[in-house]
C-alpha cells in the first residue's frame, strides 16, 4: 500500500532541447536526444482540501483567487510589439476597406484554384465585412 502511494505521488519527466533551440518536456524520452531527468513530487491534497467549497472562503480569500485568473501583465517590448502588430493591421484593414469601397472591380488570386479572378458581389461584402471587424479590434 505504501508503494502505491509513493507511486502517486512523484512522477518523471524527461527534458531535452531539440536542434532549434527549443526546449521539450514529456514523461518519455525520445530515442536520439539527451535528455535530462527531472524528479516531479506530487502532494496530494490534505484531507481539509478534498471536496472543499470555496463558496464560504472569506472575501479577501476570494479576492486572491479571482487575481490569480487575470493575465499576466506584458513586458514593456511584447507590449510594443504588440501595439505595432495592431497598427499594421489597423493600416492593412482600412487600406483594404478603402480599395473595396472605392474600386469598381477587384482582381485576386484564388490561392484554391490557382487562377486570377475577380470578386462576386457576395464575396466583395464578406471582404468589407472582414475588414471592419479587423478595423473594429486593431483600431483605437
Amino acid at each position: 500500500m505504501t508503494l502505491a502511494a509513493a507511486m502517486a505521488t512523484s512522477a518523471e519527466i524527461y527534458k531535452w532541447q531539440d536542434e532549434e533551440g527549443t526546449w521539450h518536456f514529456s514523461e518519455t524520452p525520445p530515442n536520439n536526444q539527451a535528455v535530462e531527468k527531472i524528479d516531479v513530487r506530487i502532494t496530494p491534497p490534505s484531507a481539509d482540501q478534498q471536496g472543499r467549497d470555496d463558496s464560504n472562503k472569506p472575501a479577501a480569500e476570494a479576492k486572491d483567487s479571482k487575481a490569480d485568473d487575470q493575465p499576466l501583465p506584458l513586458s514593456p517590448e511584447i507590449a510594443a510589439a504588440e501595439k505595432e502588430r495592431k497598427a499594421h493591421n489597423c493600416r492593412v484593414a482600412r487600406e483594404n476597406l478603402a480599395n473595396l469601397q472605392t474600386r469598381e472591380r477587384i482582381r485576386y488570386r484564388d490561392q484554391e484554384k490557382g487562377v486570377e479572378r475577380y470578386l462576386t458581389a457576395d464575396e466583395r461584402n464578406q471582404w468589407e465585412e472582414k475588414s471592419r471587424k479587423e478595423i473594429a479590434e486593431n483600431c483605437e
